[in-house]
């Protein structure tokens, strides 16, 4: 009875032991899953206001024989042209207004600044819904520009500054976007104090003819502080990568984990900062399946330590996240169990042992 007792002993433990690892990977699984679904709505969110904002400046453009009139914002006595040769208009309008030095005003020019100007009823509202944005702004395929909040935008920017230069521009363009869908840009540290800002664009085409961008900048500190506080077991943290493997939040132990130096590029070369070739050999193979969109949950022995890495994609941009706890501190719920178990066990034993005496 004794020697069949502990057997059975030993084979529940063994099952109960199984069990909560298995449970302790399937809440890992499900947290940075729950993680990664409300990001990947974060940002489907903005993007879908995006779109709506293009939509709304095709349906102007649908209507520019009449809106081009001047009647709510007249360009012609609006505009007011700087040292440079730039043309901007005042501060305490809605939007900026920037007229780059090289464009000519003419007919043309003053009947789309008049047409654009209607996005006055529209875009400022995006605002209200979307915390995260920084800013809304329509540049047509000239390089003029609209921009809400308004900035002063004319006297920030060089005379002959060029939009339809930028990254998030030329994405967008027929060139390399003949699907003609939202895309998202590189994400860089705003120079202007707003942390790490990603750009959002979606095309505007009136027809078959494509008439520049609606693009949005929104700050990533809402969503990435949002994950980052994430905490499971005692020392467990989040870290986020892009499509290119570039760290877009990750605390010290993170970067630890990869052998990387936070402080290696300064700001403005963010997009040098990668976990790519980083780290051991299995973390680059966790890395890779982060990049190309996989999830999933694995063990990996770092610095003798067994580590969980639980990872998941945000489809909406083509992020992913990583949940990282050791695993003995996603164990100590076997522990407990295992100690609860034999203390009834024992007591199961006095009882049994009180009835044959």
């Amino acid at each position: 009875a004794v020697t069949r007792g502990g057997q059975i002993i030993s084979t529940i433990s063994g099952r109960l032991e199984s069990s909560v690892g298995l449970l302790a990977e399937e809440q890992l699984v499900n947290t940075v899953q729950t993680e990664a679904s409300r990001a990947n709505q974060f940002f489907i969110e903005i993007e879908r206001t995006v779109e709506s904002l293009s939509e709304y400046r095709v349906s102007l453009q649908a209507q520019q024989e009449l809106l081009s009139q001047g009647a709510y914002w007249d360009a012609a006595s609006r505009l007011t042209r700087l040292e440079g040769g730039q043309y901007g208009n005042s501060p305490r309008e809605l939007s900026s207004v920037l007229v780059p030095a090289f464009i000519a005003i003419d007919e043309a020019t003053l009947a789309e600044l008049n047409t654009s100007a209607y996005m006055d009823f529209s875009a400022p509202q995006a605002f209200d819904a979307n915390p995260a944005l920084l800013a809304v702004y329509y540049i047509d395929p000239r390089g003029m520009v609209r921009y809400y909040p308004n900035i002063n935008l004319a006297a920030l920017v060089p005379a002959d500054f060029n939009a339809t230069e930028r990254d998030y521009y030329k994405i967008t363009s027929p060139l390399f976007n003949q699907q003609r869908i939202a895309r998202w840009a590189i994400p860089y540290v705003d120079a202007a104090g707003g942390g790490l800002v990603v750009t959002v664009a979606a095309p505007v085409y009136y027809g078959n003819d494509f008439h520049g961008i609606v693009a949005a900048d929104i700050q990533l500190a809402n969503i990435t502080g949002q994950i980052s506080s994430v905490k499971v077991g005692k020392t467990g943290y989040v870290f986020i990568l892009d499509d290119a493997g570039r760290v877009i939040s990750m605390p010290d132990q993170g970067y630890t984990l990869f052998g990387m130096n936070p402080t290696a590029f300064p700001a403005d070369e963010f997009y040098k900062q990668t976990v790519l070739n980083m780290g051991t050999e299995e973390l680059q193979t966790i890395a890779r399946r982060m990049i190309a969109g996989g999830n999933g949950v694995n063990i990996l022995k770092i610095n003798g330590v067994d580590m969980y890495i639980s990872f998941a994609p945000i489809n909406a941009n083509g992020y992913s996240i990583a949940l990282v706890v050791p695993v003995s501190e996603m164990q100590t719920a076997i522990a407990a169990a295992r100690n609860e178990t034999e203390a009834q066990i024992r007591l199961a034993i006095r009882v049994a042992a009180i009835s044959l005496i």
